[in-house]
């Protein structure tokens, strides 16, 4: 678990009352009550420095051009640069956090950013199933990558976020990096657009300055997969300055996005205490109550898990099915399996229901 100012706070705050040994802080022991309260959330980071959540896919390459991006920051400015890289246990196609610091003075930080100058999501599908402004301060930056226009996009967000623009005044950029990674040639990898993004944002370097040093860098990274992979990446970060776009803020909401429930209501009670609050990020603040005396856990969760993060899913043409099954045995986590089924079964099938007269 992270250990962050915040909890040092609150050791030093119980220990200067009445006391008690072998406690635990940053859970919530609500069974022993051994857990100490924390009284208030603490930023001891120096002004000079520029804190920075991204937000990203697994094999989206985010976290490559992030390191990227401390070397190029690190090397070429007289700043220091710090970075740590949260991801959860998925091979691909999972969650990865991505936390820069740069600035000045000295970055003995050993936690993850809890305070942000600047929040970038890549992935529009976090909108509503994570709370990613929460730890963006009053006048930050948030960067969102969608393919909704710039101008109806602020609709499209929650209504928790969009308070939290309006009170906090955030400044709000909004790109379509898979529409020019997409024309580059590139699919889904947008993170030298997004990468290209931040540093005209962000204005540590001089923007034809982070563009060239970008490129260098980018060379050095995919110069063993061929000259027209880095050539792909170049007209990406070339097309993300004309792409990017601030979005206007509106004083009132009129309209908001609202966010498909991730868990049926007709879940059991686990499903909603325990995975819920894990699919939200938030299995932090599930208390100790809540888990199993034993520590035994049902199986099957995982169908649970409808996460949405694909920008396109594959459709079957019948037309065109040869029925090979090659698709079937392909396939690695058995998202796609045939079936034979007698006609009599199929009477009350719905009309989208697709089948195909079996030729074996």
């Amino acid at each position: 678990k992270d250990f962050s100012p915040t909890h040092a706070k609150a050791i030093f705050d119980h220990l200067a009352g009445p006391a008690f040994s072998n406690f635990t802080v940053g859970i919530k022991d609500d069974v022993t009550n051994r857990s100490i309260e924390i009284k208030e959330q603490i930023n001891v980071i120096p002004k000079d420095v520029v804190s920075c959540m991204f937000w990203g896919l697994g094999s989206d390459g985010t976290v490559g051009a992030n390191k990227n991006s401390v070397k190029i920051i690190g090397d070429n400015t007289d700043l220091n640069a710090q970075a740590y890289f949260s991801y959860d246990s998925k091979k691909s196609g999972g969650i990865t956090i991505s936390h820069l610091r740069f600035g000045k003075s000295s970055l003995e930080m050993p936690w993850l950013v809890d305070h942000a100058d600047f929040v970038a999501c890549h992935n529009p599908a976090y909108i509503g199933r994570y709370d990613m402004l929460a730890p963006l301060r009053k006048g930050g930056v948030f960067l969102l990558n969608s393919q909704i226009p710039s101008d109806e996009v602020f609709d499209h967000l929650t209504r928790e976020m969009q308070e939290q623009i309006i009170e906090k005044e955030i400044r709000f950029f909004n790109i379509n990096a898979l529409e020019i990674a997409e024309g580059v040639g590139l699919g889904s990898r947008i993170n030298t657009v997004m990468q290209a993004a931040f540093f005209k944002i962000s204005e540590v370097l001089p923007e034809e300055e982070a563009i060239a040093l970008i490129k260098e860098y980018v060379k050095k990274t995919f110069l063993r997969k061929g000259e027209d992979v880095v050539k792909m990446n170049w007209a990406a970060i070339d097309g993300a300055s004309d792409a990017l776009h601030r979005v206007e803020i509106p004083k009132t909401i009129t309209k908001s996005y609202e966010p498909v429930p991730l868990i049926p209501e007709d879940s059991d009670r686990f499903s909603k205490k325990i995975i819920e609050p894990i699919m939200h990020l938030k299995g932090n603040d599930i208390p100790v109550s809540e888990m199993s005396f034993d520590g035994t856990l049902p199986t099957g969760t995982a169908k649970l898990e409808k996460r949405g993060v694909a920008p396109f899913v594959p459709k079957w043409i019948a037309e065109n099915c040869i029925q090979c099954n090659q698709c079937v045995q392909s396939c690695p986590h058995a998202a796609i399996r045939a079936k034979q089924i007698e006609p009599e079964r199929l009477k009350d099938a719905p009309e989208t229901f697709k089948v195909l007269k079996s030729i074996s």
